[in-house]
């Protein structure tokens, strides 16, 4: 047979073998067909004003903005609020809502513990919305 016929019959043969794409794409997702990271990126989401808890890691003036060792969330459940403990070393850039809160958050040293509520702008970025003293009761978000 030649060459030319072999590959027109493989063509042929991976056609009828697998599925269309059309045939993928209309498949339901089943629930062990979620991602992994699904519940990493489930925290991340910060569309509403959420209260956090972490430790000041670094600032960084040239984006002012403030890294923190990400610790706790705090998550609305059905008895009522509580605190999540976050599995592993979660390191998160927020930034500050104006300049007076960059001045004051830049004279903390690494290190400190902070409670802060936090949402997401319109570019994407993580603005401090207040942030105090992780000893006191969880400020409610807005």
């Amino acid at each position: 047979m030649p060459p030319r016929a072999v590959f027109s019959v493989l063509v042929l043969f991976a056609c009828i073998a697998l599925p269309s794409p059309s045939a993928l794409s209309q498949s339901p997702l089943q629930p062990d067909d979620r991602s992994p990271f699904d519940a990493q990126l489930q925290l991340l989401d910060f569309t509403h004003p959420t209260t956090i808890q972490g430790r000041l890691r670094l600032i960084d003036h040239s984006e002012r903005a403030v890294w923190l060792d990400w610790e706790l969330r705090l998550e609305q459940h059905p008895s009522g609020k509580r605190w999540r403990q976050l599995e592993g070393d979660w390191m998160l850039l927020v930034y500050p809502k104006d300049q007076a809160q960059f001045d004051a958050l830049k004279e903390m040293r690494p290190g400190t513990r902070l409670q802060l509520v936090i949402q997401s702008n319109e570019k994407g970025q993580r603005l401090i919305l207040s942030y105090g003293d992780p000893t006191l009761p969880p400020e409610l978000p807005l």
